[in-house]
């Protein structure tokens, strides 16, 4: 059927005749906006707004027109464009130490530059670019930038980029960017990203894979392949099936699968099949297959589990195989077995029993569970005397054919009818053959 993925008719195997038809409608895959990592925002270095208001159009033009003389100065000194030893062809030389009081503009670099306030390169940066202000590169940076504010660059980083606001890669990173607020890249990493509030790290190419770190003071986005760790003050999310570690204040969120480790002081959440550990405070999240553990401090959810779910208030899948630990656990079919207060297992242990006792009692119990673990709740009552209230836990360790051995651990407590007086617990341990 349109827009479902699977259609299900299930018989329920105790009656042969009752049929439910499920419909299990497709998932809505995350959407983002898209990155193409051939196209940048500005074909050149000199269509940007700040580069035409810092940098005269003569001093552009004469830069074009001299592009194909190679001029390599050992040395270059100025103040602003024109005002340098390059004059009006500076955007055209590739110098090897350059130094420029407010604004330099230059074709390349193969050394070192320092400039008061901003540093352009229309070309390649190789060696190390250190400005009061900010960097920005046409080409590729081999080397080191450092800005006080930002550093942009359209090509690829093999070095550091570090900048007090933000730094900006067209074509990938190998190596470290750190940067106060933000770090963006529009291509694979493969180093560390560290800034103070959030990295970005985005391709549009799917066969890219990302090695290294994130971490940030508050978000870490990646929209590669990853193998690594994440490791964020808020949330981290991956876009793409990974292998690596997630680790955030407050919540983990991997949009395919992950196999690794995910702990949040909230909540992780993978909308794919997990395989490792889930670890938070209040929830943990897995749409589809989970092999291995999730401990949570209150919720576990999982379409399916191959190990063991661990939480504080309740556990709930589908199909478990393994262990369920929990104040409450819910699945539809377990292979192993669920250990809490309630267990609810819809195609699991349910019994009703109904008996006589000595001094005219009248016993009632409902167990639920699993064979190898369920709970016992008792009522009973001694007509117009007293009634009792219990629960229990017991177990099958054999059974065969029609027969089966029930051992059960039950507390009883007697209520007095017309009186607040509250009888002694009874405790009562008992084997069974049924």
């Amino acid at each position: 059927m349109p827009g479902f993925e699977e259609e299900r008719i299930v018989i329920d195997p105790e009656t042969n005749y009752n049929l439910v038809i499920g419909l299990i409608a497709i998932p809505n895959e995350m959407q983002f906006i898209p990155f193409d990592q051939d196209a940048s925002v500005f074909a050149s270095v000199d269509e940007r707004p700040l580069v035409q208001v810092l940098v005269p159009k003569k001093v552009r033009e004469e830069s074009n027109k001299a592009d194909s003389l190679d001029l390599r100065p050992a040395i270059q000194i100025g103040l602003f464009p024109p005002f340098s030893t390059n004059k009006f062809g500076s955007g055209a030389a590739t110098n090897n130490l350059s130094f420029n009081a407010l604004v330099g503009y230059n074709e390349g670099l193969e050394g070192l530059e320092i400039g008061g306030f901003l540093n352009i390169l229309r070309e390649d940066m190789v060696g190390g670019q250190f400005s009061g202000f900010g960097n920005i590169v046409g080409g590729d940076a081999y080397g080191i930038q450092s800005a006080g504010t930002f550093n942009t660059l359209q090509g690829e980083l093999l070095g550091i980029q570090g900048a007090g606001l933000f730094n900006y890669t067209s074509k990938g990173i190998k190596g470290i960017q750190a940067a106060g607020f933000l770090n963006l890249n529009r291509n694979e990493m493969r180093g560390i990203q560290a800034p103070g509030f959030s990295n970005v790290s985005a391709s549009s190419d799917s066969s890219f894979l990302s090695y290294g770190i994130q971490a940030a003071g508050f978000s870490n986005v990646l929209r590669s392949r990853f193998y690594g760790i994440q490791l964020a003050g808020f949330n981290n999310l991956l876009a793409k099936p990974s292998i690596g570690i997630q680790a955030a204040g407050f919540l983990n969120m991997a949009s395919d699968n992950l196999s690794g480790l995910q702990i949040a002081g909230f909540q992780n959440t993978s909308i794919g099949n997990f395989a490792g550990i889930q670890g938070s405070g209040f929830v943990n999240i897995t749409g589809g297959v989970m092999n291995g553990i999730q401990i949570a401090g209150a919720i576990n959810i999982s379409e399916n589990v191959n190990g063991i779910q661990i939480a504080g208030l309740m556990n709930r899948a589908k199909n478990v195989n393994g262990v369920q630990i929990g104040f409450i656990n819910r699945a539809h079919q377990v292979k192993g077995v669920s250990i809490g207060f309630l267990n609810l297992v819809k195609y699991g242990y349910k019994r009703f029993e109904a008996s006589y006792e000595e001094n005219d009692y009248w016993s009632f119990n409902y167990k639920t569970g699993t064979r190898w673990f369920y709970n016992i709740f008792h009522y009973g009552t001694r007509t117009e005397t007293y009634s009792g209230y219990g629960y229990g836990l017991g177990l099958v360790p054999m059974q065969s054919g029609r027969w089966a051995m029930n051992v059960d651990v039950l507390a009883r407590t007697y209520f007095v009818y017309g009186s607040s007086l509250v009888d002694d617990i009874h405790n009562r341990a008992k084997l069974e053959l049924s």
